[in-house]
């Protein structure tokens, strides 16, 4: 609706501009008659009016062109947006799995509780947990043949490892009033 006001707008101001230029050749062919200064200071005011009227439609008109240019340019984003959308629904949704298989892939695990293991690793094929048996005495230190079975044949570099100092915890202090 704006752009058809502003295409009548750019044409009625097309319209006054050749109003004045006939007026502009009335008051010159006048003006050849009698050599009037109100005459001439007419003339150039009705030029001066004409410059500014055809500067204000060259306005309206870049302004008209942006607008129909911001138009086409937001008629096509929604487009896409509306492609991308109509993509988006093609997607496999859970409703379309029929196979009772195929929706167990997609369920999160229960929270069950694990049995007691000591380290637990899941493939990137989701096959069940898989663990390593509990050491029967773990004791401070793991020696060779029990790390090397805590941790499937991985071999860390211990002189890599770091030892923390021993540090020992102050003792509670005991509190002395009672609480009701």
């Amino acid at each position: 609706m704006a752009l058809m006001y502003r295409e009548g707008e750019i044409l009625t101001d097309a319209a006054l501009l050749k109003r004045q230029k006939l007026e502009i050749e009335e008051l010159r062919k006048k003006l050849q008659g009698s050599h009037s200064e109100v005459l001439e200071q007419l003339i150039l005011k009705q030029r001066n009016d004409m410059h500014k009227s055809e500067l204000e439609r060259d306005r309206l008109a870049m302004e008209l062109e942006e607008e129909r240019r911001l138009r086409e340019t937001l008629e096509h984003r929604l487009a896409e947006q509306k492609m991308s959308q109509n993509h988006n629904d093609t997607d496999i949704s859970v409703e379309q799995f029929a196979d009772s298989s195929q929706l167990d892939v997609l369920k999160t695990p229960d929270s069950k509780r694990t049995p007691d293991g000591f380290v637990a690793s899941r493939s990137r094929y989701l096959k069940d947990a898989e663990f390593s048996p509990i050491p029967e005495n773990l004791g401070s230190v793991a020696d060779e043949d029990l790390w090397m079975q805590l941790n499937k044949g991985c071999i860390t570099d211990l002189d890599m490892l770091e030892m923390t100092s021993d540090f020992k915890c102050p003792p509670f202090p005991e509190d002395t009033t009672a609480v009701f």
